[in-house]
């Protein structure tokens, strides 16, 4: 069996009462949401290792839907949290609804605390949240897990392969166009046995599971060369494995169990006339296969796009081995589809068929699922025909079913469809502006965009990406392609002036993403300034309304802009929005979203200026630069953290800063000091024993207030001055009676200001 790697810490999202999405790890997840809870997820996401980790918690038990339904109330302890795995493959053993039989079993058995995982897309959120609230009196929250970043991807892999193997595979897949693969933490295992063997990754998502399944299907202990498993050849393990995944999948059995006696999960005695008991005993003992988490007697396939991969390829071999192939294949056909429409479950299985039989079942997959076969298949392998006959077949969908890609906007691989012949259709769809073809134009946009063919609709593309109409997304893969394709010849330049001009905040926000590309060394620093400005939408009027506005576009940007034009753009920036912040506030929390990505821009800036030449860098530049700093969330991340230990571990700078802050600004001292310390500027013991001694120095009446305020930020935890501050300090308050009161009698610890007023 497949060793299981490293858990990984795991992000999962949701959207709170406004629609803002937010963000949580998986070890605050039972202590931040109360049951009912629903963890939603794409197949292989990970939901079940996420389950089984929570269900490591001594006050939970993890088990999985199908199994709870065999259960009884003596079974479950009244003060567990039920971490119920699997909703989605209660479907596949009982009739009807699944919640419904899940809630039925809760209920008879005193409505125990629950979280339940499920596919997203198999997910009723009105129904369900109103059967739940019916039960247990609230609905449930929802939470989706986060797929795997590119970065999360390469720590994984990097537990079996080499770090530098493992950047590379995942490079290769996003070039390739299959990023999915590492977004999916299980699909990641076989990657990791390709690069392993072969040491590349292959160019089609068919070839990688073909290169994937002949690994596996290896013996891998030389202690066993002599097993059965050894001696099989590729076909007939594959054969094995896939008249087991077959019958599974489409009876919707919830494993493979060698004993005959459990009605539940699926024997493999009953299907011995397809293949010997041998051959399927010996496969279940391959990697194909794993040990189910719950009993050690049965199996599930590593993972169900390998029964999918598997069975469909086993399926379509036997469909040729008969007299009647034609009437077979109608039968099969019959089998895995409602009313002419294939059910979720089988949507993956049904795929495949065009790549394994094409001649054959290939026009019948089209008509019946034609985005399943590009979504849950591999459509790089399309003739022009068949590419053609997807098209007609998804417009035809998209007339009633506007919305088939609701469940997931994926990064496919759309390179099937790039056929000269299809130009002109491409051309009227992506030219169609219903608003009810918006999923189907992305796509075939997409298409276009990254196909040879968009050498022949350059026109047609740049119309799209200069309407101010069209979505932001649609003008931002014609401006990417723009940007990133040489055969397109376009002038850079001469494309983010006519962007610029336009002025709308789509196009410059376009503008800004694409000029991280080119590291802006083709644009002014006084237009990157305009576009950074409008961007952050520090002059928009402020409203509750915030669906025009955009979200981390100035991220990027801050990483690309020249270190040598830093200080020009930030005196730019600072010149055209720090008035708007003048006023008696100005460093007052601002809650706008629109000062937060300005924020979040400049802080980005200033720590690579700070990063790059500290000692260069004029405390009365940093101080303009960082009014323009609101104190936000920017703080708590990393790029606020590596800014304060640069300012904290230079004197010069820090002290700096301070003196034009606490001395020289007309705002009081102890105001001053906390807008500093929101900034990651904080005041060290060392620092006020600086101050303190030039004030005594001086022995300035004027400094009177600067006095009691350095000197109360030195008051210990047993309510005294500290005794070093106070023999510094006392000089000063030497022939003022109040003071020596001051610097010597006991104080509760209630901050400056409250020591003012009791004073």
């Amino acid at each position: 069996m497949t060793e299981q790697t490293k858990y990984i810490t795991r992000t999962l999202y949701w959207a709170d009462k406004d629609d803002n999405r937010k963000s949580i790890e998986d070890s605050q997840l039972l202590e931040s949401f109360s049951p009912p809870l629903v963890v939603l997820g794409d197949p292989g996401m990970g939901k079940t290792r996420l389950m089984e980790k929570l269900g490591e918690r001594p006050d939970c038990r993890y088990i999985r839907a199908v199994q709870l339904l065999r259960k009884s109330r003596e079974d479950l302890q009244d003060n567990e949290i039920l971490l119920i795995d699997g909703l989605d493959e209660v479907a596949a053993v009982q009739e009807g609804d699944s919640l419904h039989h899940v809630l039925a079993k809760l209920n008879d058995c005193c409505q125990p605390r629950f979280v339940i995982s499920c596919r997203s897309v198999e997910w009723n959120n009105v129904t369900g949240q109103l059967e739940i609230a019916e039960d247990y009196g609230k609905s449930a929250e929802e939470v989706f897990l986060e797929p795997f970043t590119a970065q999360k991807a390469v720590s994984f892999l990097s537990q079996k392969i080499a770090a530098q193997d493992a950047r590379r595979a995942i490079n290769k897949l996003d070039n390739i166009g299959l990023s999915e693969f590492y977004q999916i933490p299980l699909q990641l295992d076989f990657v990791s046995t390709i690069v392993s063997s072969e040491g590349e990754i292959p160019e089609t998502k068919a070839a990688l599971y073909e290169s994937a399944v002949s690994q596996l299907r290896r013996e891998q202990n030389d202690r066993h060369r002599k097993s059965r498993l050894a001696d099989m050849s590729k076909d007939q393990a594959l054969d094995a494995a896939g008249v087991l995944m077959a019958v599974m999948l489409i009876t919707g059995k919830d494993s493979i169990v060698s004993p005959d006696n459990v009605d539940q999960e699926l024997s493999i005695s009953s299907i011995s006339d397809f293949v010997t008991k041998n051959d399927m005993k010996a496969v279940l003992g391959s990697n194909l296969f794993r040990v189910d988490a719950t009993r050690s007697d049965a199996f599930l396939p590593f993972h169900r796009s390998i029964a999918e991969f598997l069975g469909a390829r086993w399926l379509s071999r036997q469909i040729e081995k008969v007299g009647n192939p034609g009437r077979l294949a109608k039968r099969l056909f019959s089998l895995i589809t409602v009313n002419g429409s294939v059910p979720a479950s089988l949507r993956g299985l049904h795929a495949w068929f065009t790549y394994f039989n094409p001649e054959r079942l290939g026009d019948m997959v089209i008509k019946q699922d034609p985005y399943g076969v590009l979504r849950y298949g591999d459509g790089d392998h399309l003739t022009a025909r068949q590419a053609e006959r997807i098209i007609e077949e998804l417009e035809y969908l998209a007339d009633y079913n506007p919305s088939f890609r609701k469940d997931g906007w994926h990064d496919l691989s759309l390179k099937g469809l790039d056929h000269e012949g299809l130009a002109d259709k491409m051309r009227d769809i992506i030219q169609d502006r219903s608003k009810g073809r918006f999923d189907l134009r992305s796509l075939i946009l997409k298409a276009v965009t990254e196909g040879a063919v968009a050498t022949r609709l350059t026109v047609e593309l740049k119309q799209i990406m200069f309407d101010v109409d069209r979505t932001y997304h649609e003008r931002n893969l014609v401006g990417t392609a723009f940007n990133d394709r040489d055969d397109l010849a376009e002038d850079i330049p001469q494309l983010y002036g006519a962007l610029i001009d336009l002025g709308d905040e789509d196009s410059l926000r376009l503008v800004c993403e694409l000029l991280g590309d080119r590291k802006c060394q083709q644009i002014d620093t006084d237009i990157i300034a305009k576009i950074v400005v409008t961007v952050s939408g520090v002059y928009r009027e402020k409203s509750d309304d915030y669906s025009r506005m955009s979200y981390g576009a100035l991220e990027p940007l801050s990483m690309h802009v020249p270190i040598d034009r830093i200080e020009d753009l930030l005196a730019i920036l600072g010149e055209a929005v720090n008035s708007l912040r003048e006023g008696k506030n100005w460093w007052d929390y601002d809650r706008e979203h629109n000062w937060s990505e300005l924020s979040q821009f400049c802080i980005g800036l200033i720590t690579r200026r700070l990063e790059h030449d500290l000692a260069s860098v004029k405390p009365e530049d940093l101080w303009q630069w960082l009014k323009m700093v609101v104190h936000d969330y920017w703080s708590a991340r990393s790029t606020g953290e590596k800014f304060s230990e640069l300012i904290m571990s230079d004197d010069r700078l820090r002290q700096g800063i301070q003196r034009l802050a606490l001395f020289i600004s007309e705002e009081k001292l102890y105001f001053t000091a906390g807008v500093l310390h929101d900034r990651g500027i904080s005041l060290t013991e060392e620092d006020i024993r600086l101050y303190l001694s030039e004030i005594v120095s001086r022995n300035d009446p004027g400094d009177r207030e600067h006095w009691r305020d350095l000197v109360s930020f030195c008051r210990g935890s047993d309510g005294y001055i500290k005794a070093d501050i106070r023999e510094l300090a006392a000089p000063y308050a030497e022939s003022d009676p109040d003071l020596q009161e001051f610097l010597y009698k006991k104080r509760e610890l209630r901050g400056v200001e409250q020591e003012r007023q009791e004073d």
